[in-house]
């Protein structure tokens, strides 16, 4: 017997069933059978996602049959909550409407109003929605193994504390000595800052000054800033670059696993965000068994190691060789 709360959908009349089929089959190499669909909201309360239970796993797609993710071996995260609205806003961040106040199937509250002050406002929130419609990234099932650069080279710039909210800056600013420290020493002039040293010397002021807004960053104005150093003698041969909308997975662990090692990343308060709206340093990640996705992080608050949830993220910048 089925609630009429429950967002059940009968698949037999959907179309969409039969093309989100066979791309599961194609993906995961088997022959699946879809056996229920929920509807999920995005943060704009849009229907735009649907959740599949197939075989011994599911997967969430769009309205335009492009899969998000694809979990087997996998139990329903909703599992427990499927009497409530169940809300998506990406890879590993499921939701649903506790009388009224947005909670995570782990526990874990949300505010429901969001200041467009904060550095990720409500347009930038719905445009991230909008292309996670359009060009998702399949994830899958994780193995608890952190992958990525030793904790131990981001120790030097663990004092570098965030004591006047320019934490783009910040996040900037050991991007840059990362690379001067390990890479290469064209991309800092050494009258800002002198290579191997534990102090940012005057890196994090210099970039402050040149990224417009610095309390309250978005990741071109970060991008704008690093540009600033980058420009005065290392143009030639590196370029920063950012992305302000999208899943931030695929392109954080494609920075960290190759050029340069690290990678800023953007929190968002609205997704769940211990530190509120803010940014810090990825330079590890993993993917745990229960398929959440992690970053082990330079936070800017005394902590070279922290570890932040994926699911709260939005929002990168980082530096490409030209």
């Amino acid at each position: 017997m089925v609630l009429l709360s429950i967002p059940v959908i009968n698949v037999s009349a959907l179309d969409l069933k039969d093309i989100v089929t066979m791309q599961l089959s194609s993906l995961l190499e088997k022959n699946v059978e879809i056996s229920s669909i929920y509807h999920l909201y995005d943060l704009n309360n849009e229907q735009v996602y649907d959740l599949y239970e197939y075989n011994d796993g599911y997967a969430v797609a769009t309205k335009n049959g492009f899969i998000s993710e694809a979990m087997p071996n996998s139990d329903n995260p909703y599992k427990d909550v499927l009497n409530k609205k169940l809300y998506y806003f990406g890879p590993y961040n499921y939701f649903y409407d506790n009388n009224g106040v947005m909670t995570s199937v782990s526990g874990e509250t949300i505010p429901t109003t969001r200041s467009t002050e904060n550095n990720f406002s409500e347009e930038l929130i719905k445009a991230n929605n909008e292309v996670l419609n359009s060009n998702p990234m399949v994830m899958t099932r994780g193995d608890n193994v952190w992958r990525g650069t030793s904790s131990s080279r981001f120790t030097r710039y663990k004092n570098w504390k965030n004591t006047n909210n320019t934490c783009g800056p910040h996040a900037a600013a050991v991007i840059l000595a990362y690379i001067d420290d390990y890479i290469d020493d064209r991309i800092v002039p050494s009258n800002i800052r002198t290579r191997n040293s534990t102090s940012p010397g005057k890196l994090i002021t210099e970039l402050a000054a040149h990224t417009t807004n610095p309390t309250a960053t978005r990741p071109v104005n970060v991008s704008n800033g690093m540009w600033y150093i980058i420009s005065k003698q290392a143009g030639l041969y590196f370029a920063p670059g950012y992305q302000s909308v999208g899943t931030t997975w695929g392109k954080a662990v494609e920075k960290i696993k190759g050029f340069p090692n690290c990678v800023g990343i953007g929190l968002v308060k609205a997704f769940g965000s211990t530190y509120g709206d803010h940014w810090v340093v990825g330079y590890q990640y993993k993917e745990d068994a229960n398929n959440k996705g992690y970053f082990k992080c330079y936070d800017s608050w005394g902590k070279s190691d922290a570890t932040i949830h994926a699911s709260w993220t939005l929002g990168l910048v980082w530096v490409n060789k030209k």
